[in-house]
């Protein structure tokens, strides 16, 4: 497993100071626009039921009086959607759905709070759709809210985080920066409904963690129960706006008893208060014992308000389950602050449910079907202040109704933004299925057999940063990039990640960087398997990222039959300044440089732009044969259409290799080949068949 914290390090020329930088070719990298776009998911509802069939034409977008130009429209039928990946992968970000399960721990009974995990556990696996992203949170009054898992399709991990819930007894590692990989799972692990065996036992600790954050709570009179309730709401709508930064429609599913209901609308008068009255000894009387507490529904109000802002949905689920007639309730009743939280947001409170998922059936089913609406509005300042909107149903069905947002955040720049508004959008980004940015970057990945481990691959992650857009507009002494690396399987699951934050010494880097550019070497650890690499960089000042996807395939290296991997064009000397991940990391510390010809280090370019017509290239290859090997340069374009011309000649020929391998010297002719861009495999032929490598990009210049 790969080292997961950010590093802070001072950028200097660690490994080769370089010359110019390479022209990043035109259309190499995804484009973002400065209009803002907004998106509005709409889900329409009749009799409970969700509404198919409805076009364009039946909806209509206000902003103010001012009726919107549609310039997006998409329909996304969950029923549809059979696995997470690949179809998943190309809906919008905003069409799909978010869960964030929230386990209250303060206002919940501890045995009500164990069958909630258990019930949660199900839900997840035999209700929700693969495609749904899932988060897990806690609160308590002595940590408030607590993100412990991000909204992710990785099922494992939530598991994990549903059965320790943050519980420092149960957790195994630290999580990564962005919450979405607290446990590392095996290859081919896919755990069942349930506690597992290494959870089940620790049921007595986790119990008793679960018995001290009760006993936190200050007592049973009304004032310390209304000043617990201001304390949640308060807490919680900080979480409700950093919601925010998540798009799409949030379901909140809060887990809880709920507070007690007679701090918002009072209760039972005792018999001291009942006697001032008779009195007339108005200025003894506590009113919030008759009314409830201005106060609390002040911080209420406020609280669901930011939720509604975020565009989330509250369903409120009483926990406490079915209770026998004649059974006394521990707590005073929480029904009437669990109905406000729920009604006020659009949900609904779910009571007197044993079974969480026959509880979820209906909301499931009601928002499988979204209607992806996008206007772009005029001029909006960066400053996050708050736009309402409507949207209305034109010519559909009598008695169909729109559930939509009921407004937009205008951008907020992105150093104002807190750190846990940073930490759903950066993780948000990496989930989501497009690219693209602000800072032109590209990256290479490649797998390499691990010493004394036949599980997994060492598999190197470069990651080149065209350094102009990386510092533009800094001007403070200090410059960054945070530089975050996940791998997901083809079912949305992650099995790595690297993440790493690097800071610039403008006076001292910034005019080296901005000429050459900033080349990343980090690493992941994988077992055998198709992954989709998902990169994302940032500069945490200006807040411009960009987020580019690679594709890899990690062979088994035992498998006696040969392979090559991917052609490697080395750099010229002169082209990044060179920065390797943190050394502090078990995994990669005594992996020898993988990037070798013969005794010769070389440095890989991930997509070059090729200008000579004859240079150089390295192959590496393992299990080849002995003869003479006969390999053929296959050129296509970007999108697989075949073209000709490109010419291979092998330089040196290896002895038969191994599961070591055997690195190939060769070059490859550009003669005759027009300006553009290209994708080289290269292609062995044995006798017992034939071997292609995966595809290394470039770029013939002048296009």
């Amino acid at each position: 497993m790969s080292h997961r914290r950010a590093a802070i390090l001072l950028v200097i020329p660690l490994a080769i100071l370089l010359g110019a930088a390479a022209p990043q070719p035109s259309g190499q990298f995804g484009e973002t626009t400065n209009v803002l776009e907004v998106q509005i998911p709409v889900q329409v509802v009749l009799d409970g039921e969700p509404v198919r069939g409805l076009r364009e034409e039946n909806f209509e977008v206000y902003e103010g009086r001012w009726r919107q130009r549609l310039v997006g429209f998409n329909v996304v039928d969950l029923r549809e959607i059979k696995s997470a990946t690949p179809s998943a992968g190309a809906l919008p970000p905003a069409a799909r759905r978010r869960f964030l399960l929230l386990f209250d721990l303060t206002f919940s009974e501890p045995s009500s709070i164990l069958r909630a995990r258990l019930a949660a556990l199900k839900l997840v696996h035999e209700e929700m759709n693969p495609s749904d992203l899932v988060g897990v949170a806690t609160y308590s009054l002595s940590r408030g809210p607590r993100l412990i898992l991000n909204f992710t399709t990785d099922r494992n991990q939530v598991d994990a985080a549903i059965q320790t819930l943050d519980l420092p007894q149960l957790a195994t590692e630290a999580p990564d920066p962005l919450r979405l990989m607290i446990e590392s799972v095996r290859q081919g692990q896919i755990r069942a409904p349930g506690l597992s065996g290494r959870h089940q036992a620790a049921q007595e600790v986790f119990y008793q963690h679960l018995l001290d954050l009760q006993h936190q709570k200050k007592g049973a009179d009304l004032q310390t129960e209304s000043n617990e309730a201001i304390a949640f709401s308060q807490a919680l709508a900080d979480m409700g706006k950093s919601l925010a930064a998540v798009p799409g429609r949030k379901y909140v599913l809060f887990l809880s008893e709920g507070f007690n209901g007679d701090v918002l609308s009072g209760g039972k008068i005792s018999s001291e208060t009942h006697q001032n009255i008779e009195r007339g000894q108005n200025w003894k009387v506590d009113t919030s014992q008759i009314y409830g507490s201005t106060r609390v529904r002040d911080e209420v109000d406020k609280m669901l308000d930011s939720f509604r802002r975020s565009d989330c949905v509250i369903e409120a689920i009483d926990i406490g389950g079915l209770r026998a007639a004649t059974a006394e309730r521990q707590r005073p009743n929480g029904d009437a602050s669990l109905f406000l939280m729920a009604n006020d947001t659009g949900g609904e409170l779910y009571q007197h449910y044993n079974d969480l998922g026959q509880a979820m059936h209906q909301l499931l089913d009601r928002t499988g079907v979204v209607y992806l609406l996008a206007f772009k509005p005029g001029h909006v300042k960066a400053d996050g202040s708050y736009h309402r909107i409507r949207v209305k149903l034109v010519n559909a069905p009598d008695g169909a109704r729109a559930v939509a947002r009921p407004g937009y955040y205008a951008p907020s720049l992105y150093g104002e933004m807190s750190p846990s508004e940073r930490r759903l959008e950066n993780a948000a980004l990496v989930l989501a299925s497009g690219e693209g940015g602000q800072i032109p970057i590209s990256a290479l990945a490649a797998p390499f057999p691990l010493r004394g481990s036949a599980e997994k691959a060492y598999v190197p992650v470069l990651v080149e940063i065209n350094g102009k857009a990386l510092l533009d507009g800094a001007t403070e002494p200090e410059a960054g990039v945070e530089i975050y690396a996940y791998a997901l399987d083809n079912t949305g699951r992650i099995h790595d990640y690297r993440v790493q934050a690097l800071r610039i010494d403008v006076k001292q880097m910034g005019k080296t960087i901005e000429k050459t550019g900033l080349k990343f070497f980090g690493h992941l650890d994988l077992a055998p398997g198709a992954y989709s690499l998902r990169i994302l960089v940032r500069n945490p000042q200006s807040g411009t990222a960009t987020v580019r996807l690679v594709h890899l395939e990690v062979p088994d290296f035992d498998q006696a039959q040969p392979l090559l991997l991917r052609p490697f064009f080395p750099e010229q000397p002169g082209k990044w300044v060179v920065v390797r991940e943190a050394a502090n990391d078990r995994s990669g510390k005594n992996v020898p440089y993988p990037f070798m010809a013969g005794r010769q280090p070389f440095i890989p370019e991930s997509a070059p732009e090729l200008s000579a017509s004859t240079v150089p290239l390295y192959l590496i290859g393992y299990h080849l044969p002995t003869s003479a090997l006969d390999l053929e340069a296959i050129l296509t374009r970007p999108d697989g259409t075949r073209v000709a011309g490109g010419e291979l000649r092998v330089s040196d020929a290896p002895e038969a290799s191994s599961r070591e391998g055997k690195a190939i010297r060769a070059t490859f002719s550009t003669q005759g080949l027009a300006p553009g861009h290209y994708q080289l495999r290269v292609e062995l032929k044995t006798a017992s068949g034939r071997t292609e490598s995966p595809p290394a990009p470039f770029t013939i210049g002048g296009s």
